[in-house]
């Protein structure tokens, strides 16, 4: 499997893996849709490294996280504890990397108001994306209703395509993995940089 690598240039993230590179603050622009949850998730993955490499010993030990609360005051977490929970194997790296796709992707998506999916509703990127927000919102598996796929879905840029001829359970994607299986987090951000541009986001 291709491998993915954000690195800082000049202040600006560029993910590597691919023929192309994304600039992710510069294909996906400030104030544009998509750019606050990009950051988001950009700024999520990148605090992931001491989380998980044991070469930051001690880290966060003693630090509470505290988490403002409207109705029931404010949360306080042991993030220390947390964190040699995590190392000790309560959840991967990988199953997070998959969990804030799914949240990428789900929020990304239904920040788009009726009128901007209406007007790239018969894009077959577009409707990649809505198959992928689907997966997010299902486990992070493909989901097919007996009517779906029911419009193209391919993303032609990197020949990937939803076979909208057979619907349903009958799918080949049906229960299958999304994230982690046909797409990584790389995928997902070009996606999002397509379909913005798509629908004049930017």
């Amino acid at each position: 499997m291709p491998s993915y690598r954000l690195t800082a240039e000049h202040g600006v993230y560029r993910l590597t893996g691919f023929d192309a590179d994304l600039a992710v603050h510069t294909d996906i622009e400030p104030g544009s849709r998509f750019y606050t949850y990009v950051s988001a998730f950009l700024a999520a993955t990148a605090g992931l490294t001491p989380v998980f490499d044991t070469k930051y010993s001690g880290f966060l030990d003693g630090i509470d996280g505290v988490y403002p609360g409207f109705l029931v005051g404010d949360v306080h977490v042991d993030l220390g504890a947390r964190v040699k929970a995590i190392r000790a194997g309560e959840i991967s790296q990988s199953l997070t990397d998959e969990t804030l796709c799914c949240m990428l992707a789900n929020s990304a998506f239904e920040s788009l108001d009726d009128d901007e999916v209406a007007s790239i509703r018969d894009e077959p990127v577009a409707e990649v994306l809505r198959h992928v927000r689907n997966a997010a919102s299902h486990r992070n598996e493909w989901y097919f209703k007996d009517w779906e796929p029911r419009r193209s879905a391919s993303w032609s840029r990197f020949s990937f395509t939803i076979d909208d001829q057979m619907k349903g359970s009958h799918n080949p994607l049906h229960g299958r993995k999304c994230f982690g299986g046909s797409l990584h987090a790389g995928d997902l951000l070009f996606l999002l940089s397509d379909v913005a541009k798509l629908a004049q986001l930017n």
